[in-house]
């Protein structure tokens, strides 16, 4: 008790001796003082902030020289897409800061006052960037149109002034505004429906609620609770080759499947399965797509050809493994971007091959060679097996592996072993690409092969060893015939691979194919990466690439109906010819009067009544001869008849369902 008295005692008179007016105005000065020095340090916080927005409005808006400078172009792709993508996100946040720097008196100095106008003049060019998204859907829906074979709208034609055009104005302005506010109240009973669709999915409608939602909060998870994610399910040895997979929750089977690549620049570090393509990965796994988004392993520890083997190797997995997760390998397709859409391109060109098939005559862009190595990698494999030999100690042995840095198991020969066939893919995306590593069109404002050399991506130069270059180069790996349809994006703004990297491809590509199939769509104001978040470009971009994939399935499924359908019918030829055989010669006459009247139609129907009263006619026929041990030895007509069945046709609605 007495140690609690005597505690409380000397508070007070601490207290006592802090109530003096000395204490307290040294006290209010120290205040002063401190209060000062943080009101600066924060001040020039600001004024920082202030001036990235600067930056990142320039590089959002791809203004000024700065753009195409070859010092800053490595760095203008984080601030084109802040300044893009994230323009809205980055002007909140800052009005938040500007709030509390208000509530706290800090504008009565010089230096807030400049960051604040600074930031307001900024701000207003960032919400420009970043509302010039809505660009994208105009292009976006005339390049689907065309696709999907959907007649030109016509009601944008100029009309004469008079009054009854006036009205005509009017009475649509009302019906659009109507279906707009209908839109917006059932939002969410439309994606509650949307969600157990897997044809069809309406345009994006940016007086909805989900719109706007999906841009204030751009993960796409939050967005999508029924599709579901298995992870880092391995295909290889390594921790990167592993597989993660998205599916709907109530996803039936025989699905189509979608591979995708992602990018990062060949690189540790930049790019990985869980971070890229989330909005169009999501919204596929959403449709009741199954979507395989694979890894492989990166530069600098591993160097082409290792990348492109991976993912061939990982393709093979799929097709083998698809079937236990309900998807169909008949109907597959690859997508990736940057990087990955480098490596999905090659992939689908040289689909059905390993990657020293296609070696022979890459640089003369011949894909049908047989596997020879080009002889600077026979030199570099001589060399290391030498210090290999050379070196019998294990320290030795590893500094040789290192020196050398080259992966022997992706330059093994190729085994004369059988191997699997599979159905080629239906159709590629490939999303701001890179197509040549030589840069013979001098496309790129760096030189990108001494780039690829020097940040150990290729395992030499360009110089050392050009048949490797060519070997991964898209544009030079296009075959003379293909089933695969294309589908190429890119922004006219990205900084890191100019845009007319696509269109050398697009026009080497419609050069060499006999019969090309490949669809081009420009997005205005895209950066690289552009589509890793959710912005109205993105969500535009998406759809336009939902809406490519569910024609290009739909139309696959149709014909492989119709290829059943004609195989029904031929197989129903078949056994009427077969059964005609056995029957008088009135009865054969009978028969092949029939024959010629289905001949002549174009969709016979197996269920009309003088079918039947044939079929019947032929059972009975031989029952009273007694002759149903065998017909041609395959048996007799009536347990032909039982055992044959012709399935229906489907409708062409149904088709995807």
């Amino acid at each position: 008790m007495e140690k609690v008295v005597g505690k409380l005692i000397y508070l007070y008179n601490i207290f006592q001796i802090m109530s003096t007016p000395t204490v307290i105005h040294d006290l209010q000065f120290l205040y002063s003082q401190v209060s000062f020095v943080l009101g600066i340090m924060v001040s020039f916080i600001y004024l920082s902030l202030s001036l990235c927005a600067t930056i990142a409005a320039v590089f959002g808006a791809n203004k000024g020289p700065l753009s195409k400078n070859t010092f800053v172009v490595r760095f203008g792709f984080i601030p084109g897409v802040i300044g893009s993508e994230l323009s809205l996100h980055f002007v909140l946040l800052m009005s938040l800061i500007t709030v509390i720097c208000w509530k706290v008196n800090l504008f009565v100095y010089f230096i807030p006052r400049l960051g604040l106008f600074i930031m307001t003049v900024s701000s207003c060019f960032l919400i420009k960037t970043y509302f010039g998204g809505f660009k994208t859907a105009a292009p976006a829906k005339r390049v689907m149109d065309a696709f999907c074979g959907v007649p030109a709208n016509q009601n944008f034609q100029k009309k004469p002034f008079s009054f009854s055009n006036i009205l005509v104005s009017i009475r649509s302005f009302q019906q659009r505004t109507f279906q707009a506010v209908e839109s917006f109240v059932m939002s969410f009973r439309k994606q509650k429906i949307h969600q157990h669709s897997s044809s069809t999915l309406g345009d994006p409608n940016p007086l909805s609620f989900g719109f706007w939602f999906k841009m204030l909060f751009f993960l796409p998870k939050l967005h999508f609770p029924n599709v579901q994610r298995i992870r880092d399910i391995p295909y290889g040895e390594h921790s990167l080759q592993a597989i993660d997979i998205y599916f709907h929750n109530t996803c039936p089977t025989s699905r189509p499947i979608l591979v995708y690549v992602h990018g990062g620049g060949w690189r540790e570090n930049s790019g990985t399965r869980a971070n890229s393509g989330l909005p169009f990965i999501y919204q596929m796994a959403n449709q009741k797509w199954i979507v395989f988004s694979i890894g492989y392993r990166l530069s600098p520890t591993h160097k082409f050809p290792t990348h492109i083997q991976d993912v061939k190797r990982a393709i093979t997995w799929v097709r083998e493994n698809a079937i236990h997760y309900g998807g169909d390998i008949d109907c597959m397709f690859i997508a990736g971007g940057s990087a990955g859409g480098h490596l999905a391109t090659l992939a689908s060109l040289t689909d059905g091959k390993d990657f020293e098939e296609f070696s022979k005559g890459a640089a003369a862009g011949n894909s049908q060679g047989v596997s020879q190595l080009p002889p600077q990698i026979d030199n570099l494999i001589n060399q290391f097996n030498n210090e290999i030999n050379s070196n019998s100690n294990n320290e030795q042995q590893n500094t040789a592996n290192q020196a050398i840095n080259i992966n022997m198991n992706s330059l093994k020969l190729v085994d004369n072993k059988p191997r699997k066939s599979y159905p080629p893919f239906r159709a590629c995306i490939s999303m701001y690409a890179v197509y040549d590593f030589t840069n013979r069109n001098n496309t790129f404002v760096v030189d990108f092969p001494a780039y690829l050399s020097w940040k150990n991506i290729m395992p030499a130069a360009y110089k050392e060893i050009p048949d490797l270059y060519g070997m991964c180069s898209p544009i030079d790996q296009i075959p003379s015939e293909t089933s695969t349809q294309y589908f190429i994006l890119h922004g006219d703004f990205d900084e890191l691979v100019p845009m007319e990297e696509s269109l050398y491809f697009i026009k080497r590509f419609k050069e060499t194919v006999k019969n090309p199939n490949i669809t081009w769509l420009e997005i205005p104001g895209g950066h690289h990466a552009f589509d890793a978040i959710y912005s109205p470009r993105t969500i535009y971009t998406v759809h336009a690439m939902y809406r490519y994939l569910n024609r290009v399935y739909r139309q696959h499924i149709s014909d492989r109906l119709q290829q059943r359908k004609q195989r029904q019918l031929r197989e129903r030829k078949n056994l009427l010819s077969l059964s005609a055989s056995s029957l008088p010669t009135s009865a054969n006459h009978h028969v092949i009067s029939q024959q010629q009247q289905q001949q002549q139609s174009s969709q016979p129907n197996i269920n009309q009544p003088i079918y039947q009263h044939q079929q019947q006619q032929l059972i009975n026929y031989n029952l009273t001869n007694n002759t149903d041990n065998s017909l041609n030895g395959q048996g007799s007509i009536a347990s032909i008849a039982s055992s044959t069945s012709i399935a229906q046709p489907i409708p062409i609605e149904h088709i995807g369902k």
